[in-house]
C-alpha cells in the first residue's frame, strides 16, 4: 500500500453541514506527518529548489484566494512555510507576495462544534473515504469524515495478548521515564520465544510508524473502529508481510525519529495478528481512546493545563483494564505493576 502523500500542493476542502444550515469552509492544510513536538513539520528545499516552492504556493494561494477562505491550521502552516523559504533563499520581495496573498484569505471560525451536532466530509485527494470514517483531530477535537456508526455501550476490547504469557501491567496515565504516558501496556518479560499481538477491536489501520533505535526496528499501528474508539499498539518488532506492506513506500528513517504517517485505511478484524512478536519480547505498549468524547480527568483544570499540549491523547485516553472481558479483568488488575515508581497509580483507572 502506497502511503498518502498530502502536501501544500493540495487543496483539501471541509465541508461542515449542520442540522439546517450548510456552511462551506476551504481548507488547505498539510495532513500527511503529526510528529511529536521536539520534530520540525516544516520542510523546504534549499537555494533554487525554494523557488520552485515559491512558484506551488502562489499558485495554490491564488485558487484559496478565489474560495475566499481558509482552516486557522493551514494559516499558520503556511505562515511557517513562508518564513522557511526566506531562511532557504527566497528573496523577501517573493515572500512577502505570498504573505500578502495569505493575509487577504478569510480565517474560519475556530470555536469547536460537537461532533454529534454536525456531519463531517473530509476530502483527501486519492484517498477512498467512501470506504470507511475515520477521525481526525481539529481545533481541539476529534472529528470523523463521516456520520459514524454508533459505539456499543459499554464498548469491550479483546485482550490483545495471551493472559498466559504476561507478567505485569504498565497503567495507562501516568507519569513514566519523566513524561506522561497517556498509554498503558502489558510486559511479558518471562516469555521464551515471540510473542504474538492482536488487533483488540476492528477497524482500520490509519496512522503508523517505523523506526529504529538500539533495539531495533519499531512498528506502531493507530486503529480507528469507525463508531470513534482508537487503540495505538507500540514497540512492535515484527509484523506479518500484508502489515509489512503498508510501509513499502515509507522513507528510511534515522533512529528514534518516531514520526507518524496518515496511510489510507486498511482494515484489520477483530483478533487480527498485527505483531508476530514484541520489542526483544518483553512487551508493548496499548493505549486506548474514545475519540467521541473527552475523559473524567481532562474535567479537572489542573490536569487538563498541564496536558494541554497532548490532548488529543490525554484528553481522550481510556482504562482499558476495566473495559476487557469480565474473565480477563481480574486476571489484568491482579497482575503487578511493571513501572516502580509510579505503581498502579493512574489518573484514569
Amino acid at each position: 500500500m502506497k502511503r498518502l502523500l498530502i502536501s501544500l500542493a493540495i487543496l483539501s476542502i471541509l465541508l461542515i453541514s449542520c442540522q439546517n444550515q450548510e456552511l462551506p469552509l476551504p481548507v488547505v492544510k498539510t495532513l500527511a506527518k503529526q510528529e511529536p513536538s521536539n520534530h520540525s513539520s516544516i520542510e523546504v528545499a534549499q537555494g533554487p529548489d525554494a523557488e520552485g516552492e515559491y512558484v506551488t504556493m502562489r499558485t495554490q494561494l491564488g485558487y484559496a484566494t478565489k474560495s475566499g477562505g481558509i482552516h486557522p491550521d493551514a494559516y499558520r502552516e503556511i505562515d511557517a512555510k513562508i518564513r522557511a523559504l526566506e531562511e532557504a533563499g527566497l528573496e523577501i520581495e517573493k515572500a512577502n507576495e505570498l504573505r500578502g496573498m495569505l493575509e487577504k484569505l478569510k480565517i474560519g471560525e475556530e470555536a469547536p462544534i460537537a461532533p454529534q451536532d454536525m456531519k463531517y466530509l473530509i476530502v483527501f485527494p486519492g484517498w477512498n473515504t467512501t470506504t470507511a470514517v475515520t477521525w481526525h483531530y481539529r481545533d481541539g477535537i476529534w472529528v470523523p469524515t463521516a456520520t459514524p456508526p454508533q459505539c456499543d455501550e459499554p464498548f469491550i476490547f479483546q485482550t490483545p495478548v495471551d493472559l498466559d504469557l504476561a507478567t505485569a501491567i504498565l497503567y495507562p496515565g501516568q507519569y513514566r521515564g519523566g513524561d506522561f504516558k497517556p498509554h498503558g501496556g502489558f510486559r511479558t518479560d518471562k516469555t521464551e520465544g515471540p510473542v504474538e499481538v492482536r488487533s483488540p477491536i476492528e477497524g482500520y489501520i490509519w496512522r503508523v510508524a517505523k523506526f529504529t533505535d538500539d533495539y531495533g526496528i519499531h512498528y506502531m499501528f493507530d486503529i480507528q473502529h469507525q463508531c470513534g474508539i482508537m487503540v495505538r499498539l507500540g514497540h512492535l518488532a515484527k509484523v506479518p508481510p500484508k502489515m509489512e506492506a503498508i510501509f513499502d513506500d515509507f522513507p528510511i528513517r534515522s533512529k528514534y525519529d518516531s514520526r507518524t504517517e496518515l496511510v489510507e485505511p486498511f482494515f484489520v478484524s477483530l483478533g487480527e495478528v498485527i505483531a508476530t512478536d514484541t520489542q526483544l519480547g518483553t512487551g508493548f505498549d496499548w493505549g486506548a481512546y474514545d475519540l467521541r468524547k473527552e475523559n473524567e480527568a481532562s474535567k479537572d483544570p489542573n490536569f487538563r493545563k498541564a496536558h494541554s499540549d497532548e490532548g488529543e491523547q490525554a484528553y481522550h485516553a481510556l482504562c482499558w483494564l476495566d473495559l476487557l472481558p469480565q474473565e480477563d479483568r481480574a486476571i489484568v488488575k491482579g497482575l503487578p505493576a511493571a513501572d516502580g515508581k509510579s505503581g498502579k497509580k493512574s489518573d484514569y483507572c
